[in-house]
């Protein structure tokens, strides 16, 4: 579980990084992670734009620990799945366009 929170955690601040950059002075927020069963959700709010939402989905074997399994990011003129880890993430987020209101 140590990998995952830091993972957790990781991706909690490019997010925020992401919204600072993005959004400038028109994010309101970064709501997030919310925990639901076996994934974790972000959602980042805006007045100019459509929220963005991401959903690192996890896995977890009968025996073992929970795996990293997709993280997914709605909200963008493209929604895409991403592999399960963070420089896809920052890559991704890095070309992403934003849906305007």
């Amino acid at each position: 579980m140590g990998k995952e929170s830091d993972v957790v955690s990781s991706i909690t601040q490019i997010l925020t990084d992401f919204a600072l950059t993005k959004f400038s002075a028109n994010a309101l927020e970064v709501k997030g992670p919310v925990e639901e069963g076996g994934k974790y959700r972000w959602r980042i709010v805006s007045t100019r734009f459509k929220d963005v939402t991401v959903v690192l989905a996890t896995s977890k074997p009968l025996f073992g620990p929970r795996k990293l399994k997709a993280i997914q990011v709605f909200g963008t003129i493209k929604d895409r799945d991403l592999k399960p880890n963070l420089d896809d993430l920052r890559t991704y987020l890095e070309t992403a366009e934003l849906i305007k209101v």
